[in-house]
């Protein structure tokens, strides 16, 4: 059984105990429920990282690179990503050459409905696009690096030497279903390509309009035992900051063929940090 979100889109998903093993036919349809509605929303379970890992497998392949694939985002874990940061939409690992195919969030501890997480549909968002705008991105290729801030945008701003950055389509399609959808986002994408700066930012300020209207965004309150899933290049995620929103741990265990270390493995967090620092000094300069 299953109803759309409050949203609209994606699919909340009742009467399913996520710990037991899934029959054929009823993996067939959460695959196709899965493909159909990019967000699938559970609630009131209680399973085990090795439970999460077997039931993501019934999506696609579990990305088992530690800190990329499988781990924790909490503000109160030790050695967690983010912490307490704001965070504005993007796709996990957007800057790199191949994205996450899909994440699941499952809420091992919250404090419930005190925190959120927002989603949104941007393969919907491109067919609200106009048609001249449809028309007019069909076949530009936009920059998306890895962020300069967590909560701002990454448009207009330079990249430091050696941090990841990749160029792909503005308009992607799902390989299986076809469907077209967004590839820019508001945290990671620096420009379109070709383009002179000016134009390249009104173009991304008219996507991003869309894109993030509200009421195209899904937003998820976190309750304990809640289990989120999303299409990573489908849907995009944003979340406000969490300093003084009470405890929120979130084990995460992704799909994808290649992780962010994989992918950079000449990175660490100090280049990061410092990347960020850098960049933000000539941007106030």
């Amino acid at each position: 059984m299953w109803e759309p979100t409050s949203a609209g889109w994606g699919a909340r998903v009742e009467g399913l105990d996520l710990r037991a093993p899934l029959g054929a036919e009823c993996a067939a349809a959460l695959v196709e429920l899965f493909r159909a509605r990019h967000l699938l929303v559970f609630s009131g379970q209680g399973f085990s990282l090795e439970e999460q890992i077997r039931f993501m497998g019934h999506l696609g392949p579990v990305l088992h690179e530690e800190g990329s694939g499988i781990g924790f985002v909490s503000n109160v874990k030790e050695g967690a990503a983010l912490g307490t940061s704001e965070l504005s939409f993007h796709s996990d690992t957007g800057h790199c050459a191949v994205p996450l195919e899909a994440v699941s969030l499952f809420a091992e501890d919250v404090e419930g409905c005190v925190t959120s997480t927002r989603f949104a549909n941007v393969a919907a968002a491109y067919g609200r696009l106009p048609a001249d705008l449809r028309s007019r991105v069909a076949s530009l290729v936009c920059e998306n690096a890895m962020p300069v801030s967590l909560d701002g945008r990454n448009v207009g701003l330079s990249v430091a030497e050696g941090m990841p950055r990749a160029e792909h389509p503005v308009v992607w399609r799902h390989p299986v279903s076809g469907e077209p959808g967004l590839m820019v986002n508001a945290n990671q994408t620096t420009r379109i390509v070709g383009l002179e700066d000016a134009e390249s930012r009104e173009l991304l300020e008219e996507l991003f309009s869309v894109m993030y209207a509200e009421d195209a965004v899904y937003e998820h309150s976190w309750q304990q035992g809640d289990v989120v899933i999303w299409h990573n290049l489908a849907v995009q995620h944003a979340r406000g900051g969490l300093e003084g929103n009470g405890r929120r741990t979130l084990r995460r265990v992704a799909l994808g063929e290649k992780g962010f270390w994989e992918q950079c493995p000449t990175l660490r967090y100090a280049d990061f940090k410092n990347h960020r620092n850098t960049t933000e000094d000539k941007a106030t300069a």
